[in-house]
């Protein structure tokens, strides 16, 4: 990977990693529903990735994902994101700064029924409810959902998610 400490140009290469045992430490994350409108505090439960690797390429301000995994647990979550997402970097005094811009993601996610039934209630609801319910499957053992995440169409608010067969 070729990096300008100025980022003066973006981040060129190719970029591997892998982590064990990953732990999204619980937090409350602020989203705002559509611009202009006020951000709301949604909990988020501590969520346990287990295993994780990513296999990627950036490329002046696109990172390529060829392959983000992660669980390997039966009763945690796990799944597989690909596709495209602008990510250009900035220096200043405070630090790098990431922007994300454009996205194209296929998310393909697996939830045991025990993390289904103890995330419903920290908003797990809202993103189901957010999803078209083809992109939904229950299984014996849990939960699947299979969509592809792109921005708003033009004079729409809401991200564009649609389900993948």
């Amino acid at each position: 990977m070729i990096v300008d400490p100025q980022f003066a140009t973006q981040p060129v290469g190719e970029l591997g990693m892998s982590i064990k045992g990953f732990t999204f430490p619980s937090q409350a994350l602020s989203i705002s529903m559509a611009p202009g409108m006020p951000a709301m505090a949604v909990p988020v439960p501590e969520i346990r990735l287990g295993n994780t690797k990513l296999s990627a390429k950036m490329n002046e301000g696109s990172l390529q994902i060829s392959e983000f995994t992660f669980g390997g647990d039966p009763k945690a979550l796990s799944g597989k994101v690909t596709g495209e997402l602008g990510l250009t970097f900035r220096g200043g005094p405070a630090g790098v700064q990431p922007i994300i811009g454009s996205y194209d993601l296929r998310i393909n996610l697996k939830m045991p029924k025990d993390f289904v039934q103890a995330n419903e209630r920290a908003g797990l609801s809202l993103a189901f409810a957010m999803l078209p319910p083809t992109a939904r499957k229950d299984l014996p053992d849990g939960t699947q959902l299979s969509f592809r995440l792109q921005p708003p169409a033009p004079g729409q608010q809401m991200p564009n998610i649609t389900a993948i067969q």
